[in-house]
Formats: structure tokens, sequence, C-alpha cells
């Protein structure tokens, strides 16, 4: 197949990156023909975060794509222009959405309601599409979906066909993060949390977490963590939090050392040579579907203990194995505000084995292996069957 990718929010630098990323290399690799496309309304701080073939396109220009598209068999929407963006972004990127004739699939990347509310024309842009991904069905996207395009009246006032459907796993492939993976004894004992600064990833509790792991001497550290108002608050303005890149001592227990953004390849480099690895992503349970975040997989990938939310892993469900995760031993450290020192203390434990860490390495590879590549398969599939059957 011909297909398009658009980024009409532009080059963040985040997990729709990520995804955009993980997409054009598997359809690349599937042998279709794939041209990545994004506005250039906004220069992004993490722009240069992720390796991307991309055609930034200048506002001037948006509209040229009409023509360009007109022999795709299918476009995927990944982002749209945020209400911060210019009216001319804005507008020319719907413009060139209501002009493509083939397939279109919108991606629902966001989580939160407020996220969501910032993108300009997003329910007028999904009405364009033939099909929609989100990361749950209970979700406040998916619920609005369904009153507006779900109901006896709403498809009497404004008939359509959209279908919506969850994302189980967006899907990235592990393969070559395994050149990063390092032996036992080639690991420092650090607590390592990688990903930009949200409040739903609670980078917070690594620092509330520090008294406990200095205790078991392990080195606590984020890596990712722009200088936002809300990071200034919550990270930066705390006393035992010292900027990485300015403190000649990355060892030091006393302190949690904070880096900024990254390019992800040295991140991950760094990460590998941390014990563990962390993100805690956390919503409301409905929220979840069958959701992971890239940052809370890639310490998996490349041989970390992972480090997850408690509140995650007791609310989202292995696909294959239908267990929560929590409960599929030796996958993971599970941890809430509840519960700060038995984890560490089982941290310590594993630290101090070197069969006991390979086997929870070993152990999270194959159970969190159903977010590889296959994920993006699936969505692949779905769409090639679709255009089959309209054809």
């Amino acid at each position: 197949m011909k297909i398009a990718l658009l980024m009409g929010r532009g080059v963040e630098g985040c997990g729709v990156t990520r995804y955009t990323v993980e997409q054009y290399n598997y359809m690349v690799s599937s042998g279709h023909d794939v041209k990545v496309f994004s506005t250039k309304d906004k220069n992004w701080g993490r722009k240069k975060s992720h390796e991307l073939v991309v055609e930034e396109i200048r506002n001037d220009e948006l509209l040229s794509l009409k023509q360009r598209l007109i022999d795709y068999d299918v476009v995927f929407i990944h982002s749209v222009p945020s209400t911060g963006h210019s009216d001319e972004c804005q507008k020319n990127f719907l413009e060139v959405v209501r002009s493509i004739d083939c397939f279109k699939v919108f991606i629902q990347n966001d989580h939160l309601k407020a996220s969501m509310n910032r993108n300009a024309y997003m329910w007028e842009t999904v009405e364009e599409c033939d099909l929609v991904y989100s990361h749950s069905l209970e979700n406040y996207f998916s619920e609005t979906f369904s009153t507006r395009y779900n109901n006896p009246l709403a498809q009497l006032m404004n008939p359509t066909d959209i279908e919506l459907r969850q994302f189980n796993g967006l899907g990235m492939d592990f393969k070559p993060l395994e050149k990063y993976k390092k032996k036992f004894h080639e690991k420092k004992r650090r607590f390592t949390y990688i990903g930009r600064f949200a409040r739903f990833k609670h980078p917070e509790r690594v620092i509330e977490l520090q008294k406990y792991l200095s205790e078991r001497a392990i080195i606590t550290e984020l890596r990712g963590i722009e200088k936002s108002i809300g990071a200034k608050y919550l990270i930066y303005d705390n006393p035992i939090v010292v900027e990485g890149e300015k403190y000649d001592n990355p060892d030091d227990l006393s302190v949690v050392h904070v880096y900024g953004p990254y390019k992800r390849s040295e991140a991950l480099e760094e990460l590998s040579t941390s014990m563990f690895g962390c993100n805690f992503f956390e919503l409301e349970s409905e929220y979840y579907g069958g959701h992971m975040e890239y940052a809370s997989v890639e310490p998996i990938a490349v041989g970390t203990v992972p480090v997850f939310s408690k509140h995650w892993g007791e609310n989202v469900v292995h696909p294959e194995i239908g267990e929560r995760f929590i409960d599929i031993e030796k996958t993971g450290v599970y941890i809430g505000p509840e519960n700060y020192e038995e984890s560490v203390e089982l941290m310590f434990e594993i630290s101090n084995d070197e069969v006991l860490y390979n086997e929870y390495v070993d152990i999270s590879t194959e159970v969190f292996s159903i977010f590889d590549e296959r994920c993006i398969e699936r969505v692949v599939f779905t769409v090639e069957d679709k255009i089959s059957l309209d054809k």
C-alpha cells in the first residue's frame, strides 16, 4: 500500500512521534511505500529526540498536500494542530484532511480530557475518517464519540459509519534495543525514571523514594525532565534535587539527579546501565484500556528490571494470559505511595542476587513482548482488510 502519516501538531518528540516512528519502520520493513508529513508551525524542543524521516511543511505550503495525497491508499492522522497553533495552520490542515478521498484513520493518542480539548478541529477531523483508534473505549474521547455518532438520534441527524476501535498496545520493536543490554556486573545500583515531565507519570514519586533507596545504596535519578512551570514546582525546587548536567558526582546517594530532555539513543544507553528503570504512568482505571507507555516498555527492552505504578498493574490485564500484570510473578516492581518501603526492600533483594535479577529481566521481557511490533501489524492488517472490502 501507499501510506501517508500526518502529524498536524508537528514533530513534538514525545509519544506521538515515537508511535509514528514505530509505524513507519514496521510499514517500510513490510514493503509498503510510506511517507511522513508534518506541519512546521511550531518548533518543538524535543523535535530531534527520535530519528524520523519526515517532510515538514510550512503553513503556506500545506494545501499542496491536497494534490500530493491523491494517489495514496490510506492516510493515518497521528495528531491535529493544537488551539495554540496559528489559525492558518489549523484551517489549512483541516482543509487538507477534508480533501483526502482515500481511506483515513484517526489516531487518538491523548489520554486526558484537557489534552483533547486543546486539539483544534478534532471532531471535524474525526468526522472525515473511516476508522478511529483510542487507548480505551471507556475514556472521555470514546464516550464523547459514542454520544456524537453511536446513538439512534445522532445517526438520524448525522448518519455515519465511522468505526471506533481500542488499541491493545501501541507497539514497539524490541529488537533494535537489544544492543543496549548489559550484564548484571556491568550495571549500577541505580533507579532511573525515564520520560518527560507529566503529572500523570508521577516523577515526584522518585523524589519521595530517594530516602528509602539511598538507605539501600541505590542511586536515584530522573532523565527527560524539562524546566516547565510544573516541573520547577514539583521537581527542581526540591532541595534534594541537583541538575545532573552540572553536578560533578553522579553517584551521590544523598541527592536526586535530574537530567533534562534527551536524545533517545543516548538516554537508552544510560538507562541500560541502571539496575531499575521506571515510569509511573497512572490514570483513572477506565482510561487505561490495554495501554502501556513507551517509557514503560523501553526499560524492559534495554534489560533493566522495570518499575511500574501499582495502580496500573492492578487495573490492566494481560490480553493473552488473562491475569492482571501485578499478579504475574516477577514481571517487575509495582509501586504506589502506600508501599514505598516494601518495594525498595524488594529492589534491594533483587539488586543483591544476580540469579533473581536475571529472572526478573527475562520474565518481564517475555511477558511484555505482547507490546512489540505485532500491535502495529494488527492495525495495518485491519486497515488492509477494510480497504479490500470497500473495493
